[in-house]
């Protein structure tokens, strides 16, 4: 269990692990299953503030103005890697 004292955000591990050892001939070998959860974590990816939204959108007004509304329908179709 972590706390983070900057973010105030707990990570709450459930971890559940079975196991057994068998016997091939003279080797032995161990069979192993796990299942892990977080009760509570932070987001991953953060929250996208308004300006970062806000720039997004500036990029995108200017693509339109530039180029027209044919260049976003363009750009919205191009595969992303």
């Amino acid at each position: 269990m972590n706390y983070d004292w900057k973010s105030h955000d707990w990570t709450i591990p459930l971890n559940m692990t079975v196991s057994k050892t068998v016997m091939f001939g003279n080797l032995p070998v161990k069979l192993q299953m796990k299942a892990n959860y977080y009760v509570e974590q932070p987001d991953l990816f953060g929250d996208i503030d308004a300006a970062q939204a806000t720039d997004f959108d500036r990029a995108v007004d200017e693509i339109r103005d530039r180029f027209g509304n044919a260049a976003v329908a363009r750009a919205r179709t191009l595969e992303r890697p």
